[in-house]
């Protein structure tokens, strides 16, 4: 699953991710969490790669099973995370994925 979350500007997307860093620990504790990470576009890319841009960041997540991924969404940190960056997000999508 990947979260391109595109805060309303460059530094709320860095406020976004600073109050992410202490929440994530949690969301990795949590049964079913194989990889749980935060991520932004690389620094100069070359041509031709495609880039969300400096107003997001994108939370790349890996469950055991989909049932882990909605118990997930509904856990009260992951609820008072969402509450801390309302403000700071402008865009949330949600894609969940599985291998081809």
């Amino acid at each position: 699953m990947s979260s391109p979350s595109s805060p309303r500007s460059p530094a709320c997307a860095t406020a976004s991710s600073t109050r992410f860093a202490p929440t994530s620990t949690p969301f990795r504790a949590e049964q079913g969490c194989l990889a749980y990470q935060a991520v932004v576009d690389v620094r100069d890319a070359a041509p031709g790669f495609a880039q969300f841009g400096p107003d997001s960041f994108i939370v790349v997540e890996q469950w055991s099973s989909l049932e882990a991924l909605q118990a997930h969404a509904v856990a009260p940190h992951m609820k008072a995370y969402a509450s801390k960056v309302k403000e700071l997000t402008a865009n949330r999508a949600i894609h969940v994925l599985e291998p081809a």
